[in-house]
């Protein structure tokens, strides 16, 4: 088979699988690019903006492709936007009579997404449990029933989490009962037992049940009656019914609003280099790599902080640290700094939030200012419950409103479900569908522990990041059946980077060198799909304020950062140089595109002094020059001073935190001292 036809199948095969509006605006724009003699991804500028040159950063499957693939692409486009998905949740919705289960505490739980974690070593030795689901918990020998509306298109999904034994399987098995009063099995489901990780998702498909009203019947089944003692209990995992119906005749879309809905996407620990659109082969992204084909990149985006609260404290105030004063996991933002949530909800916003993680709880961040719904975990929530929240919660905005989720992987620890954990990636974007094909593009498995006290390893941490990007499909899924993405300003970034075996620090955030620093930074503005531009020049988090605010049509307060969105119709205007903290007040940096220096003061496992290091000759930062070039390290001590006289919030304190607390921080990798 010739190269070319390999690549044109590869792009057909995704059209099929994934939103055709997409997949084709996305060919389109490569095409286009190739006919004026530019690389793919070196897109036509739009609105006026110039198109900013760089080397392409690209999935190899798209690099030549040929108008019969367009054309292919065209005939599989799917009318997505006249059919949105309805998510009904089975573990909210009542039983219906007929099920033998009593409806009581122990039916709906909240489970540890990965509950059988190799030998308890996370939850035993860091006092941490894998991100939790929600699951309908059925005795053995019992069933629940449920009564629903199905449609033309609708699927029953669910993870089968306990999945029994070699010798005692568990079963589970779906009925359903239409309009016609005849049972029938629509399913069963057979677990692979014996793996450490939590199990793939399960679907079966409903549309035979026709639309209308049904009955829908969970149970599970084990051989021989030891097994149903000792195994008979079954756990349905995210348990919901996917349900797709065309709008009612004479039913109108929200016209689109006078300003659009906001929605960020953060992540924690993400680095830039972990996805396709960054250079990462092969791709473990596919949905944001095909949201970056219709969206501004920054390729140098960087984070003000190497720590979760008070990097997002200068995400949503566009203030420094040194303006703003959160420096640690448990000093909330004053309350006299407005955010993003508080000057959306005066413009008339619905203000909503999702996070899933508990440091960030109001009490220890203070980031829930101007938020009408503030959900956070009560310890940690998995991608996927985070964004099944996250749907809810837009399900039910009928005015512009500002949605923050975020989502806690791909930190440690490590603990991706299948077939993520055994190395397999989506193979294209499903959006809200089951995924239909998959991709082997890493080991197997199973994986032990590089840091059992942390659960890290770099594969696992790759397979997390395969996770949430299916996560984001699912998101990005539903916004577009909806037609709500033409009406939304979405911004994808993350807190902080992660080092993986870089730099001495093991799955910590250590140190301010780029793998703790350097983030992605997606801006997918409001319109229909457009073709994306890679964007050189320097950006950071606090930039993310001003753009957000400009975007959604108010004028954006004095405050430390720059509207990306006028920056990049003039590239001359962007930043010279990237200035960020250290987490605990350790240390400064200042990087600009030759040099990066680093000065450190009283971190337990850095040396105090300053780190230097050329970025031409030695990218990865692995060479100190401080010593070797003391007047050029002289030089940057000034700038960083200079930077810092400016400081109204005064110098962290670094108190004393309680035994329990520090061994839970240590857990997450912001601690050093472990």
């Amino acid at each position: 088979m010739g190269a070319g036809r390999g690549r044109r199948m590869a792009v057909e095969r995704r059209t099929r699988g994934g939103d055709g509006v997409r997949d084709v605006a996305r060919i389109a724009g490569v095409l286009h690019a190739g006919k004026r003699g530019l690389p793919p991804y070196h897109l036509p500028p739009d609105r006026g903006r110039p198109a900013l040159r760089r080397p392409a950063l690209r999935r190899p499957a798209l690099r030549a492709v040929g108008w019969g693939a367009l054309w292919l692409a065209l005939l599989n486009c799917r009318g997505t936007e006249t059919s949105p998905w309805m998510r009904i949740d089975l573990w909210q919705q009542p039983l219906a009579s007929g099920s033998d289960a009593v409806e009581d505490e122990e039916l709906r739980v909240a489970v540890p997404l990965a509950a059988a974690t190799r030998g308890g070593t996370v939850r035993q030795r860091s006092r941490m449990l894998p991100g939790t689901v929600r699951a309908l918990r059925i005795p053995p020998g019992r069933s629940i029933r449920f009564r629903l509306t199905a449609g033309a298109e609708s699927f029953l999904s669910f993870r089968p989490l306990l999945p029994g034994t070699a010798a005692c399987p568990t079963v589970y098995r779906v009925r359903g009962r239409p309009a016609d009063g005849r049972w029938r099995l629509l399913g069963e489901r057979r677990p692979e037992p014996g793996r450490w990780e939590a199990p793939a998702t399960a679907s079966v498909d409903l549309t035979s049940l026709a639309a209308g009203g049904v009955e829908l019947e969970l149970a599970a089944a084990t051989p021989g009656a030891r097994c149903r003692r000792r195994h008979g209990l079954s756990l349905w995992g995210s348990p919901a019914v996917y349900v797709r119906r065309p709008p009612a005749a004479g039913q109108r879309r929200r016209p689109p609003p006078e300003h659009p809905d906001v929605i960020l996407l953060t992540f924690d620990a993400l680095r830039a280099d972990a996805l396709g659109v960054y250079g990462r082969s092969p791709s473990l992204t596919p949905a944001l790599d095909a949201l970056a084909s219709e969206s501004d990149v920054w390729l140098d985006a960087f984070a003000c902080f190497n720590g979760t609260n008070p990097s997002l404290a200068s995400l949503m105030t566009g203030l420094y640290g040194k303006h703003h004063g959160v420096y640690d996991l448990h000093t909330p933002l004053p309350g006299r700094h407005r955010t993003l949530a508080e000057l959306l909800r005066r413009q008339g916003y619905a203000t909503g939030a999702v996070v899933a993680v508990n440091h960030l709880r109001p009490r220890k961040s203070g980031l829930d200012q101007g938020f009408d719904a503030f959900h956070v975990a009560p310890r940690m929530y998995s991608a996927e419950l985070a964004t099944d929240l996250a749907l809810e919660w837009l399900a039910d905005q009928r005015r512009p409103y500002f949605l923050w989720l975020h989502v806690f992987d791909p930190h440690t620890p490590h603990t991706p479900p299948r077939p993520f954990a055994q190395g397999r990636v989506a193979d294209g974007t499903w959006g809200l569908r089951p995924v239909g094909s998959w991709l082997q593009v890493g080991d197997p498995g199973p994986i032990a522990y590089r840091k059992p006290l942390l659960g890290a390893h770099e594969a696992l941490y790759a397979a997390e990041v395969a996770y949430l990007d299916r996560q984001v499909d699912r998101l990005l899924g539903y916004l577009r059946a909806a037609g709500a993405l033409r009406r939304t300003l979405l911004v994808v970034s993350s807190d902080h980077g992660e080092n993986l075996l870089e730099h001495g620090f093991h799955f910590r955030h250590g140190g301010l060198w780029d793998a703790t620093t350097r983030v992605p930074l997606l801006i997918r503005w409001p319109g229909p799909p457009r073709p994306g531009r890679r964007l050189s020049g320097f950006a950071q988090s606090v930039d993310v304020f001003p753009t957000v605010l400009a975007a959604a049509g108010l004028t954006p307060p004095p405050s430390d950062g720059r509207d990306l969105g006028a920056w990049s119709a003039d590239p001359s205007a962007g930043r010279r140089r990237i200035w960020a903290e250290h987490m605990n007040g350790y240390g400064t940096m200042v990087r600009d595109r030759r040099y990066l220096y680093m000065r450190i003061d009283g971190h337990p496992h850095l040396a105090a002094g300053g780190y230097l290091y050329d970025l031409r000759r030695d990218p990865a930062q692995e060479h100190n020059l401080a010593t070797r070039r003391p007047r050029l390290a002289a030089a940057f001590d000034r700038l960083l001073d200079g930077w810092l006289a400016d400081r109204v919030e005064p110098p962290p304190s670094r108190r004393d935190l309680e035994a329990v607390e520090r061994e839970r921080l240590r857990a997450l990798g912001y601690l050093d001292d472990g």
